[in-house]
């Protein structure tokens, strides 16, 4: 009551064009928060088996996280027809 309509909850953490549409009919929010990732090949070319840059199981150090674009547009034409 105090917002008067100032907040917004925002949906992060896995959105994807696969489960927009479900989000948004089981919530009706509007506004959604993603990274739109994919891992990629660094450009790192010396590799040493026996030598670590400090990676864990789960994070490779020879890639790279980046924003896919098709990701996004393909969210994006979710979105726009709700």
């Amino acid at each position: 009551e105090k917002a008067k309509g100032r907040i917004e909850i925002m949906v992060g953490s896995g959105v994807s064009s696969d489960n927009a549409k479900l989000i948004y009919e089981k919530t009706k929010i509007t506004h959604y928060h993603l990274s739109g990732k994919v891992l990629k090949d660094g450009k790192m070319e010396f590799r040493h088996p026996r030598v670590s840059m400090g990676s864990t199981p789960e994070i490779s150090e020879y890639q790279i996280t980046i924003t896919d674009q098709k990701k996004i547009l393909s969210l994006k034409e979710v979105l726009e027809k709700l």
